[in-house]
């Protein structure tokens, strides 16, 4: 034995650590074979070599066979829960704008308070649906400039009583006074305008370029529409369209970083409708501009929207316009009729009359003598049954959507609005050919 102590104990300690060591293992490799003999360790679970079993899960046709019988015992209230639930659903989508805050829909103004933003519109001054538009434009704090063509929609334009309504005078066939236009525009644009005298001047903003064709197309055959009238037509909607913005209006929003509005029917070109050539062609020409140029500017961050208008209320355009309108459509179609030939009337004659009835606006009866006056196609008197139809939304929607394309930051490139705006695209888009046609059919072909 060593004489040191320290060395004497370490070696004591290393001997018992080695001997417990070597008990630790007997009972770990020995205990539990001695106590699986006397089988103690089935109490415990965590223990047993092999585990219980596990359930098959339920089969998936057991479970759709058992819904499937639940549904047919219960149909009736399936059927009711689901329609109760449908209708508070579309009750709420409607009604929902009624209980948020609403919007003030107003154009920004300078610190001045005097008005900054300019919007320029382009159409027919003399139609009240081109007004009402222009007049609400006004109340919501705009500068509005109208493009004419000729001193009589000039004079229209003129005839508004607000100084902030103003005409710009644009003629297709003149280049050399479109340019000078333009720029004379341009410079209104980037000189500091004053509110009053003595006031800060402020820069003016532009907001953007609205184009509202005229909604009134002739209809009637293609046999029977004259080449000069399907000439006015595409050069008044398509080529002078096609003209503002080549011309000059293009670059101009470009530089603004503004934005163009275009608005077209929806309906008709949707259902694609007989006698109604003219509206369809320019419809689908007016919307492909629109996907073509804002395919050419949206990576100039400049938007293109294409609005695309449903049926409206025209009650509130302006007194008895609703009747004037229907009248107007009515009677210009049974004029176009009278300058058929005897055997275009013999052929078309019947359902051309029932093809306007099922599509021209109508309106419903309020009692007034006049609102039968209107005559029917074929020569005789339009009974006042044929001027019910139902109520489109109102012109609000139209004003509305007007301002939100304009101010949106990120718009829509296509806004529906109006009655029937995105539904009869849905339809038209959706429903076969066949099936539309024999809708279309049996509709033209009722007495």
């Amino acid at each position: 034995m060593s004489g040191d102590p320290l060395e004497y104990v370490l070696d004591k300690f290393y001997a018992v650590s080695i001997d417990v060591h070597d008990k630790l293992q007997y009972l770990i490799h020995e205990v539990p074979d001695i106590l699986q003999t006397k089988r103690i360790l089935e109490y415990f679970p965590w223990h047993r070599s092999s585990p219980d079993p596990i359930p098959d899960p339920p089969q998936i046709d057991v479970c759709v066979d058992t819904g499937a019988s639940w549904l047919t015992r219960n149909r009736v209230y399936v059927i009711a829960s689901a329609a109760i639930g449908l209708g508070a659903v579309f009750y709420l989508y409607k009604s929902a704008p009624r209980f948020r805050r609403r919007r003030k829909r107003r154009a920004q103004r300078a610190p001045n308070g005097a008005r900054k933003e300019v919007v320029v519109i382009a159409g027919s001054p003399g139609e009240q649906i081109f007004k009402s538009v222009v007049n609400d434009l006004d109340k919501r704090g705009f500068i509005i400039y109208c493009v004419v063509s000729s001193a009589e929609e000039e004079a229209a334009v003129g005839r508004e009583d607000s100084p902030d309504i103003r005409s710009l005078r644009l003629n297709s066939s003149d280049t050399t006074a479109i340019k000078s236009e333009f720029d004379r525009f341009s410079s209104f644009l980037d000189t500091p305008s004053l509110a009053f005298p003595g006031a800060t001047p402020h820069k003016l903003c532009f907001a953007g370029l609205i184009i509202l064709p005229s909604m009134y197309y002739p209809t009637g055959p293609l046999e029977t529409l004259s080449i000069d009238a399907w000439t006015d037509v595409i050069y008044a909607k398509v080529l002078g369209c096609v003209a503002l913005l080549s011309q000059g209006f293009c670059q101009l929003v470009r530089q603004h970083r503004s934005r163009i509005v275009i608005l077209t029917p929806a309906v008709v070109p949707a259902l694609q409708l007989p006698y109604h050539s003219m509206e369809c062609v320019v419809s689908a020409s007016l919307s492909s501009l629109a996907l073509c140029l804002s395919r050419e500017l949206r990576p100039l961050n400049v938007p293109v929207i294409n609005i695309r208008l449903g049926a409206f209320d025209l009650s509130t355009a302006g007194p008895n316009y609703s009747h004037y309108y229907a009248r107007h459509v009515l009677s210009a179609a049974r004029s176009d009729v009278l300058t058929w030939s005897e055997n275009a009337r013999r052929v078309y004659g019947h359902t051309y009359t029932n093809a306007i009835r099922f599509s021209a606006p109508r309106v419903r009866n309020s009692g007034r003598s006049d609102a039968v006056d209107a005559l029917d196609l074929t020569g005789s008197a339009i009974e006042k049954d044929d001027l019910v139809s139902l109520r489109g939304s109102s012109l609000k929607r139209l004003y509305w959507a007007i301002f939100d394309v304009l101010t949106d930051p990120e718009p829509p490139r296509i806004y529906y609005a109006g009655l029937g705006a995105r539904s009869y695209d849905i339809i038209g888009s959706i429903v076969p050919e066949r099936v539309m046609d024999m809708i279309l059919r049996s509709r033209l072909a009722m007495d």
